[in-house]
């Protein structure tokens, strides 16, 4: 039993390894070169990945909030409001 559970968690561990460099962009034959190499260490790599996720989610809430204050101008254009954050 402890056996086949520690194949399945290291199962579970290559997909995600697998789905996160797709997400990234890499063709599955480079990712099974990367995977495969001596040199690959799992814990730096996921290191990694988190970083770029980090990078992702500051950039889209950077978009979120420009569209917010788009939608507020917007909103005041259409009430008849002066525009004062732009002056």
């Amino acid at each position: 039993m402890k056996i086949l559970l520690k194949k399945r968690l290291s199962q579970l561990l290559l997909l995600q390894q697998i789905l996160f460099f797709r997400e990234l962009g890499f063709k599955l034959d480079d990712i099974q070169k990367v995977l495969a190499g001596n040199d690959f260490d799992k814990i730096r790599a996921l290191y990694a990945h988190k970083s770029i996720l980090e990078e992702n989610l500051n950039h889209t809430n950077k978009l979120i909030y420009c569209l917010i204050r788009q939608i507020a101008q917007l909103i005041r254009q259409t009430n008849g409001e002066e525009d004062n954050v732009l002056h």
